[in-house]
């Protein structure tokens, strides 16, 4: 979800055989170098690409009944935050989510409810951890650091 140039599913589906991935970013823009990078790693069988604000036109069909592992990189920046000069060419949409950063993430853990996925791997900042804790009880929360040692990838996996 937010996928952008898809480069997450399309690393995912070329380690993992036998799994597809439904790629969902509401930029047109977006799809568009999403659909060159997925047809580039030979990959159009197995990733179905969806203009949608978050999961708002996503076929529900298409995800219950199903093992679903949801990966989201979606605006988790503060906007009283100071980014670094690289981040200033972004789009600012895909950048900053709110107040607290937390607005679009929000959102869509209030549509991953109706889903109950089995599991969820969300980029943010640390300190945003503890405001997911609450609005997912049934999942076991986990973190990865990056490369300067800050807690970015929330791992969360269901315990029922």
């Amino acid at each position: 979800i937010g996928k952008g140039s898809a480069c997450i599913p399309v690393a995912v589906l070329k380690n993992v055989e036998g799994v597809k991935a439904i790629a969902v970013d509401v930029c047109r823009k977006a799809l568009k170098v999403a659909k060159r990078n997925i047809k580039k790693h030979g990959l159009r069988s197995r990733i179905k690409l969806i203009r949608s604000d978050l999961l708002e036109d996503v076929p529900i069909k298409l995800l219950r009944g199903r093992d679903v592992i949801v990966t989201a990189n979606l605006p988790y920046i503060p906007e009283d935050y100071k980014v670094s000069p690289e981040l200033k060419f972004e789009p600012s949409i895909a950048l900053f989510g709110g107040q607290d950063g937390m607005e679009v993430y929000d959102r869509l853990v209030a549509q991953l409810v109706a889903i109950q996925p089995r599991a969820i791997f969300f980029e943010l900042f640390e300190h945003q951890i503890a405001l997911l804790k609450t609005k997912l009880p049934d999942y076991e929360l986990k973190y990865v650091k990056d490369m300067s040692g800050e807690a970015r990838v929330l791992c969360m996996e269901r315990c029922n």
